[in-house]
């Protein structure tokens, strides 16, 4: 299968100006590589002369995907797939990279995307596809102030069992 990287996209606060008309609320993402800001890549369209020299960022027939690096229950770094879409517009990558992948046309049927992609491990440079990643299972973490509150009604239990 082919792919194409676009980057990793991270979450930033903007200056009034970078704002315009943008609805209140709303998050801005910039790419780390090169600082281009997300909704002025995703929504770049040949059809305005104002941007017609520009190119098209992304394959209308591809699948969009984000991908994210999650640590494995070894320790080790695993990429995996958070969404998928064929539309691009409908991603919001924050702190992780997008990759389109080509070969594969699928309609945008969101639960159909859900059910193929989401998960799934992948190779970011090959595009090589592999199971779905389990998370590993949180192990139990007691706050210091619970586990000494606890000690210290065990005492009280015991010496009240002694009496």
């Amino acid at each position: 299968m082919a792919i194409k990287d676009h980057g990793v996209w991270r979450r930033y606060l903007p200056t009034a100006k970078e704002v315009g008309g943008a609805p209140r609320g709303a998050l801005f993402l910039k790419r780390e590589s090169d600082g281009l800001d997300w909704y002025q890549y995703v929504n770049t369209n040949p059809n305005v002369p104002a941007q017609s020299t520009r190119p098209v960022q992304f394959d209308p027939r591809s699948v969009k995907a984000v991908v994210e690096v999650v640590t494995e229950k070894d320790n080790s770094e695993v990429s995996i797939i958070r969404t998928a879409a064929v539309d691009a517009t409908r991603l919001f990558p924050d702190g992780c990279r997008v990759v389109e992948l080509f070969d594969i046309q699928r309609d945008q049927d969101e639960a159909a995307l859900i059910e193929e992609f989401v998960w799934r491990r992948i190779n970011p440079q090959t595009g090589d596809l592999g199971p779905k990643w389990e998370p590993p299972t949180p192990t139990p973490q007691i706050d210091d102030r619970v586990a000494s509150a606890l000690e210290m009604i065990l005492e009280r239990l015991e010496r009240l069992e002694k009496k």
